[in-house]
């Protein structure tokens, strides 16, 4: 007694043709990928400053003291800002502050998230007084890859701190 086996698969048709539809999708799919992956890592970022000059300002409040907000690289600001009592501010740049006067520092911008002051163009670093209000307007620039829609961070005088992505504006 003997079965008929019969064999069973994929030809070698059927199998180019599912790697040929496989390759399209990801043709398709992989550049909008990359531009969800940029925009992310922007709104990640714009979050992170806006919590950050927030934590700044309650501190100032809570503390009745001046607090500033200071870029940890002066030549590139994508490497972090970080939060220092206003009276501590050469010990926390020189980095010999302790606990009590460094208060908070943020991690490196992700991917290709850039970082710039453009509001005012002199003063470098953000104070908040004791009532929470900031020492002057500030605008802070986050850019992603090139082409991709600008997003600002707005300090006000008052210190109310905003994130603006409708701006009109194109990183560069």
């Amino acid at each position: 007694m003997r079965r008929s086996m019969t064999q069973r698969g994929f030809t070698m048709i059927e199998l180019l043709i599912v790697v040929v539809l496989l390759s399209i999708t990801a043709a398709i799919a992989l550049p909008n990928f990359s531009r969800m992956i940029d925009s992310n890592q922007r709104a990640s970022a714009a979050n992170d400053i806006s919590g950050l000059l927030n934590f700044a300002r309650a501190e100032a409040v809570r503390r009745s003291n001046g607090v500033t907000v200071y870029a940890r690289n002066a030549s590139d600001a994508s490497r972090g800002y970080a939060v220092c009592i206003q009276a501590s501010l050469a010990a926390c740049k020189a980095g010999t502050a302790n606990g009590e006067q460094l208060l908070r520092t943020t991690n490196d911008l992700p991917g290709s998230v850039t970082l710039s002051q453009t509001t005012p163009s002199t003063a470098a670093d953000l104070v908040f007084n004791g009532r929470g209000m900031a020492s002057q307007q500030f605008v802070y620039q986050l850019c992603g890859r090139s082409g991709t829609p600008v997003i600002n961070i707005e300090v006000n005088r008052g210190g109310q701190i905003r994130i603006n992505d409708n701006t009109n504006a194109i990183c560069p």
